[in-house]
């Protein structure tokens, strides 16, 4: 497997068609209250002074509350919305590739028809892969934080509890590293045998085990480049990032409010832009990946297979010789 060719193809595709960076936008994923004044000196009157601050806080907020619903649903509606064009754009993403590798036109309008018309598959996908992860991940952190909790809760002496805490997040960190790096790689697969291969969900997670098992070394190391490049795509944003939250502080402390909030807007835009084209570039390399692996790209180099071994030819005896010649 040529990885070097693996990553030019994919940010050659990823320069070339700008017009994938809005599927790669959506396909990345897209007031605390204080109080208290006062120093009650027995449990009763903190009681009292906890319950009377909420009701003041309630009564306060009770005029707002239709604005507050309001904010809130349409909060969720944009969430819910959001979330269900992810999904498409991973597909249409997939599907867009493709399209540029086998020198077809890139057109939005067609990367979106496909990924809805693959959408029931991939949730599917992402649902089976993700929902048992993320049951095991909240188990594995509950089982590490309940003794410290149970410990505090109980005035007991916390010293077990925190050595508790310490020994069982380092297996939870290997457990939920390792469990995520077999679900991350299983949706990579998947989801492009779904798109590209027509497969549906449930075949298409075979597949993709069947793909992890066989060719485990190739797809590890994909997944060792792709951490690599999103590690050195994060040190670049944290820069990019720190410069500009830099100047909100100092815009801030002048009282220059209009100015800091300007530049928020900014950095916003800033950041914007290369988390879709990181987006677009981190699908694209799995993309040409994948049809490397399945013989998709004729450009690939082919899996070596060993010959089979020519049967031996049977020496057979010379003729006997005429009769009548001796």
């Amino acid at each position: 497997m040529d990885y070097g060719r693996i990553l030019k193809r994919a940010w050659s595709v990823t320069w070339r068609y700008r017009v994938l960076w809005i599927f790669g936008l959506f396909a990345g994923g897209v007031g605390a209250s204080g109080g208290g004044g006062s120093y009650p000196s027995d449990t009763e009157n903190m009681q009292n002074l906890d319950a009377s601050w909420a009701e003041r806080g309630i009564n306060s907020l009770q005029p707002y509350l239709p604005l507050i619903i309001v904010v809130a649903a349409v909060g969720a509606i944009v969430l819910l919305a959001l979330w269900i064009v992810g999904i498409a754009a991973r597909g249409g993403l997939i599907h867009l590739v493709n399209e540029a590798e086998e020198n077809r036109p890139v057109r939005a309008s067609d990367g979106w028809a496909a990924g809805f018309r693959h959408w029931i598959r991939i949730f599917l996908v992402e649902l089976v892969l993700y929902l048992p992860f993320t049951i095991i991940v909240l188990a594995v952190l509950g089982f590490t934080i309940a003794p410290l909790i149970i410990a505090l809760v109980s005035g007991e002496d916390p010293t077990i509890g925190i050595f508790s805490l310490c020994g069982g997040s380092v297996l939870a960190f290997i457990v939920i590293v390792g469990l995520g790096f077999v679900v991350n790689l299983l949706e990579m697969m998947a989801t492009r045998h779904v798109v590209l291969g027509l497969e549906p969900a449930g075949r298409s997670l075979s597949m993709a085990w069947a793909d992890l098992r066989k060719r485990f070394k190739d797809l590890f190391v994909m997944w060792l480049l792709t951490v690599a490049i999103g590690l050195a795509y994060g040190f670049a944003v944290g820069i990019i990032g720190g410069i500009f939250v830099i100047v909100i502080d100092i815009a801030s402390v002048g009282g220059l409010w209009p100015l800091a909030i300007g530049i928020g807007f900014l950095m916003f835009l800033a950041l914007l832009v290369p988390g879709a084209v990181f987006g677009t570039f981190s699908s694209a390399i799995w993309t040409v990946f994948y049809r490397g692996l399945t013989g998709m790209d004729a450009g690939a180099e082919p899996v070596a297979t060993p010959a089979p071994e020519a049967a031996p030819t049977a020496v057979m005896p010379p003729p006997p010789p005429p009769a009548g010649l001796s």
